[in-house]
């Protein structure tokens, strides 16, 4: 099996803290003030953020697995928070 169900929640776990962590850095419309979490921008920068770093990871796993090594992605979750 190239992808386990530990892997694929380990990327939904990641998706979801990148997007809370950048969910200020990206934010669509800079003069509406939303009070509270604004969900917009946390999907938005969910998106922006997280496929590049996850696809930036599994390439390593990939690379690992054409040498013929064994492979798995973890998320850091000390980083994460």
């Amino acid at each position: 099996m190239i992808v386990t169900l530990r892997e694929i929640i380990d990327v939904l776990i990641m998706t979801l803290a990148l997007g809370y962590i950048f969910k200020d850095a990206f934010v669509q419309n800079i003069y509406q003030h939303v009070s509270g979490f604004n969900w917009r921008d946390f999907w938005y920068a969910a998106l922006i953020t997280a496929p590049g770093i996850i696809l930036h990871e599994f390439g390593h796993k990939i690379v690992a697995l054409v040498y013929g090594l064994a492979a798995t992605f973890h998320a850091h979750y000390g980083f994460l928070l």
